[in-house]
């Protein structure tokens, strides 16, 4: 088993490296999307560090669903992005460790480096326990739909099995009445 450990030598350094705005790497491509794939991460934040994850209005309404205790854990459906429907999943992200508050409380606070990336007015604040952004992950409906052939037929055929189990039984019960 191979064990990763992170040692920060300097508590004040800014490590991109190891920052939530990874997003923009991942959005470029990252580990495992194809370039020419029109998946698409984000970090949906009413306050982000990173402008670019600025929440739309209907991410804004996934967030106040959050904040307000009205909804946990993974949202998922159907929506409309730039003129094509996508399914997406949205992951609320709470503030669950302290070390988050060592760049997100003041800009004062937070490592210079980062302050000089993305300036002083996003980002920080946070409180401990705060859902302060949504993951989302959006793919095109061609994506979401497209499966396995046998994976059809195999639903196709419960469903068929399921509907003449039922008209037996509905047959069964006209007679006796």
């Amino acid at each position: 088993m191979i064990e990763l450990k992170l040692e920060v030598p300097n508590t004040n350094a800014f490590y991109m490296e190891v920052s939530s705005n990874l997003v923009d790497w991942v959005n470029r491509g990252g580990p495992f999307i194809s370039p020419n794939e029109s998946f698409s991460y984000k970090e949906a934040a009413l306050n982000p560090t990173n402008r670019s994850n600025t929440a739309d209005e209907f991410e804004k309404g996934i967030l106040e669903g959050y904040r307000s205790g009205r909804v946990n854990g993974d949202v998922q459906g159907f929506t409309s992005r730039q003129g094509s429907q996508v399914f997406y999943i949205a992951r609320p992200m709470a503030v669950k460790d302290p070390k988050c508050l060592d760049c997100h409380t003041t800009p004062e606070a937070a490592p210079t480096r980062q302050v000089e990336l993305y300036g002083r007015e996003g980002g920080y604040g946070w409180t401990m326990g705060e859902v302060v952004a949504a993951q989302m992950v959006y793919v095109p409906m061609s994506e979401a739909v497209r499966g396995n052939p046998r994976d059809l037929k195999l639903v196709i055929g419960a469903l068929a099995a399921a509907l003449g189990v039922a008209a037996i039984v509905g047959v069964v019960l006209l007679r006796r009445a």
